[in-house]
């Protein structure tokens, strides 16, 4: 469910970033607007959560699991 979760605001962030650069095209392209990097950095962010939680509760989940198996001997 976490997973699936943060697959989803993933894709929906990488769709809204496709879909604003689709509507500046004719603006300059020498600027960065502040949503933009602050769009970058948030999915950046965001991802590397995603990633340390799914690190942590696999790590945790596979230590517990040892642990009931050896107790089951």
């Amino acid at each position: 469910m976490v997973a699936t979760n943060g697959l989803a605001v993933m894709l929906a962030g990488i769709i809204l970033s496709i879909l604003a650069g689709k509507e500046k095209k004719g603006s300059r392209h020498d600027q960065k607007n502040i949503s933009q990097s602050f769009q970058r950095w948030l999915l950046i962010c965001v991802t590397a959560a995603f990633l340390m939680t799914t690190i942590f509760t696999w790590a945790l989940q596979t230590e517990l699991a040892k642990n009931e198996a050896h107790d089951i001997i």
